[in-house]
């Protein structure tokens, strides 16, 4: 394919030097609040300028190009697009297209295996009483309505595709004016020194991005500098990432985030400017002990920040299949065309002959009538040796051409047969879907820690949460809980497979073990929405469960009815007895269950029917 690497890179000297990168920009000491921003600026070339991220960023251009199955000319050229080029190349079939895309197939494959779950995180107490329960199991609501608004699973899902192409990608979760947002991070804007990122635990992340001048515009303050930033924004040069011509309104933008050295110290700092002299935008102190922008990559490196891609695995494979395509292609058009061979000295009207669509040819020697034939252009090994590329490029990663294609596999036919052949290829995956469970919980934490400063200036700050069957309104302030107050655990979202004789063979197995009743199982096969279910099932029991904690907690009263339970009653409201005498919970409060009981006991006795009089013996 064509857009090969055709640099040459001296490594002699590689990596910026002390000069290029001037002084520490986070250091006070060293540079000043309005030196911060140029400061910034230059380590942030350095590092792009450097002879390893210039090789780096090429590769990445390479294998974006093969994962499109088109020449691109940056990383910036969105894929997909018609071109006079990309049309003309695959017109005239000069190599420069890929007819069996192997890469994208399996990226998509191994995407469709693994990023198809939604990992979910739960907020759970370490030794906590039941205020903290309750905020612990409300944080996790709330921590739903967060990834519902930011849609982290569509852009966590497409993060997966990007890092099948290349080495990394990052997801940035940030402040946007009082909201939470998720921003994907494409590989060419991470910057990392070569030096600072050898165990992958980097202090310093750099950010190139490109922004519109009115957008920077509406981020000045108001401080003393606001006129400084507002003129050196109006003065910045402009830039065109695509690299079309076009005439654009945007400025090229640099972010860095510095970790503290530890928890005391601080030297941990955030700037974000554009190049000049009053270029510095923003610029505060940095408390968190991880990045902003969260690094994910399907295979790690051994050494570094970054991983390798499934298309750097895949390239001498794409070559090989490209290659043996090429010259089917060529026998094909050269020799497995139809001929007809006619004697010399035969008395046909030769005029009448034409070459389309296939060849008259001559011969001499013993006459005979016109015969034609088609010539056999390879022998069948050579099919069959471009077909065990094909399939070996998805056996490097664990699945099946034939999943790839939507099809079983031969010589399965059961379900449970089905079931367990896509258990083995699910744990073929088990160490990725590790990785991909624990960047969503990594989102989930950082999301929290967001929120938690949104908060400091907003106590207004609340999120719909997605429920059963309204949205819910959770105030921070309801949720506020120390960090070290508890922990963040995942816990799958779905109870079923997600085949429907997946989710048939399940159902069956838990109406068979007794776990389920008939009813249940044909309620879920009926509309496949388990949770739905379980929640409606449990709706009763939910219902007192909140009545106790409300007394228990708020010291707020509701009695028993008609409607509900109330052996559930009674039981629920012992166990929060016993639950409220061991966190040592106000009397008052433990008075209110005590009176639910009596309440209960009594409801339960005008509600029982009275027993028929017995006769006298005779």
């Amino acid at each position: 394919m064509a857009g090969a690497v055709t640099k040459v890179y001296d490594f002699s000297n590689d990596g910026p030097s002390a000069a290029q990168l001037g002084a520490e920009w986070w250091n006070p000491e060293e540079v000043q609040p309005e030196d911060c921003g140029p400061s910034m600026v230059a380590a942030a070339k350095a590092i792009e300028s450097s002879s390893q991220e210039q090789l780096r960023y090429d590769l990445n251009l390479l294998y974006g190009s093969l994962y499109e199955g088109r020449e691109l000319a940056n990383l910036y050229q969105y894929g997909g697009r018609a071109t006079l080029a990309g049309l003309s190349a695959g017109l005239y079939g000069n190599g420069a297209d890929i007819t069996w895309n192997v890469i994208r197939s399996v990226v998509q494959t191994v995407a469709s295996q693994v990023s198809r779950s939604r990992p979910r995180a739960r907020f759970i107490t370490t030794g906590g009483d039941y205020k903290q329960k309750r905020k612990a199991k409300n944080l996790t609501k709330f921590c739903d309505g967060l990834f519902n608004e930011a849609r982290v699973y569509e852009k966590t899902q497409l993060a997966f595709l990007q890092a099948g192409a290349f080495d990394a990608v990052g997801i940035h979760v940030h402040r946007e004016k009082d909201r939470v947002r998720v921003d994907l991070v494409r590989s060419c804007e991470i910057l990392i020194g070569a030096n600072d990122g050898i165990d992958g635990k980097q202090r310093t992340i750099y950010r190139r991005k490109y922004v519109d001048k009115n957008v920077l515009l509406t981020m000045v303050g108001k401080g003393k500098d606001a006129e400084k930033q507002r003129k050196a924004i109006q003065a910045a040069s402009t830039a065109d990432p695509v690299g079309d011509g076009g005439k654009t309104n945007l400025v090229e933008v640099y972010e860095a985030w510095h970790l503290r050295s530890s928890k005391t110290a601080k030297d941990g700092w955030y700037a974000m400017a554009i190049a000049g002299e009053d270029g510095l935008l923003e610029r505060r102190e940095y408390t968190r002990d991880y990045h902003e922008i969260l690094l994910f990559s399907i295979d790690p490196a051994l050494s570094g920040p970054y991983g390798q891609s499934p298309a750097a695995v895949l390239l001498p494979i794409q070559v090989s299949i490209n290659t043996g395509l090429d010259k089917i292609a060529k026998g094909h058009h050269l020799q497995a065309v139809p001929r007809t061979w006619v004697h010399v000295n035969s008395k046909i009207n030769k005029a009448a002959i034409t070459n389309a669509p296939a060849g008259t040819y001559y011969y001499s020697g013993t006459a005979g009538p016109p015969k034609s034939e088609t010539a056999v252009a390879f022998n069948p090994e050579t099919y069959e040796h471009l077909e065990r590329h094909y399939e070996r490029a998805f056996s490097l990663y664990g699945v099946s051409a034939q999943v790839a294609a939507g099809q079983k596999e031969s010589g399965v036919t059961s379900a449970v047969a089905i079931r367990e052949s896509l258990d083995v290829q699910t744990a073929r995956f088990a160490v990725l879907s590790q990785r991909w469970e624990q960047l969503h919980l990594d989102i989930a934490r950082a999301m929290v820690d967001t929120a938690r400063e949104i908060y400091l200036d907003n106590k207004e700050y609340q999120v719909s949460a997605p429920g059963t069957a309204l949205l819910e309104e959770i105030n921070w302030s309801d949720v506020n809980m120390e960090e070290d107050g508890y922990v963040i655990q995942l816990y799958p979202t779905s109870l079923l497979p997600q085949t429907p004789q997946g989710r048939i063979d399940r159902v069956n197995e838990l109406v068979g073990a007794g776990i389920w009743s008939a009813k249940r199982g044909e309620a879920v096969l009926d509309d496949l929405d388990p949770e739905s279910n379980v929640s409606m099932e449990r709706a009763a029991e939910q219902d007192v469960e909140r009545m106790c904690e409300e007394m228990l907690e708020d010291g707020h009263y509701e009695g028993p009815d008609v409607t509900m339970d109330l052996n559930a009653c009674l039981e629920k409201a012992a166990q929060y007895i016993s639950w409220g005498r061991q966190q040592k919970a106000p009397e008052k409060h433990l008075d209110l269950l005590y009176r639910f009981l009596d309440d209960t006991a009594e409801l339960q006795k005008m509600l029982t029917p009275p027993a028929p009089p017995q006769q006298m013996a005779a």
